[in-house]
């Protein structure tokens, strides 16, 4: 019983912020979306770390080099998206996350990578052009980086303008240098 109530608090939270937050009104022509894990947060060294846990969640280091990317286009106008495939338990994790480095953007989270390609359909149909940052990548965990290929192809064949995971590793790479 606990355990259902921890998810309905979970998901009315998560139906409160949307009401707010989630307006996918075209109030701009340009749309820059990007993925969270592996994208904006250097989530796989913490779940190694910490397993499938919150806490390994919300202590995730940021990509800076992805995140000043994100600010580029903010501050040219563009409108920002986030959409991530994570359980709905994290939304609240996901949004302190956000918070906690100055990531003020629309927040969608999606059960799986799979779910992401029914949002960037309808994003595609409704703005002048779409920019999208996503690693679609997966098992880093466990030592060995795979790739959903097939996802992946699908996403190319959108009119959209895909930046992979070698583009991610190169922002990653500036920032360290």
């Amino acid at each position: 019983m606990t355990r259902i109530r921890e998810v309905l608090f979970i998901l009315l939270d998560w139906l409160n912020y949307n009401k707010k937050k989630l307006r996918l009104t075209i109030n701009a022509a340009n749309l820059v979306v990007f993925d969270l894990d592996n994208t904006l947060a250097d989530t796989w060294p913490c779940l190694v770390k910490g397993g499938y846990s919150r806490k390994a969640y919300a202590s995730a280091k940021p990509i800076r080099g992805v995140i000043n990317k994100l600010k580029e286009y903010e501050s040219k106008g563009y409108k920002i998206l986030i959409l991530t495939a994570r359980k709905m338990e994290l939304f609240r994790v996901t949004r302190d996350w956000l918070k906690e480095n100055n990531i003020s953007s629309e927040c969608i989270i999606v059960p799986s990578a799979r779910h992401k390609l029914k949002y960037l359909r309808l994003l595609v149909s409704k703005y002048a052009s779409v920019i999208y940052y996503d690693d679609l990548s997966y098992n880093q965990e466990r030592g060995q980086e795979k790739l959903y290929s097939d996802i992946i192809r699908a996403v190319q064949e959108l009119n959209l303008q895909y930046h992979g995971l070698s583009e991610i590793k190169k922002l990653r790479d500036e920032e360290i240098n």
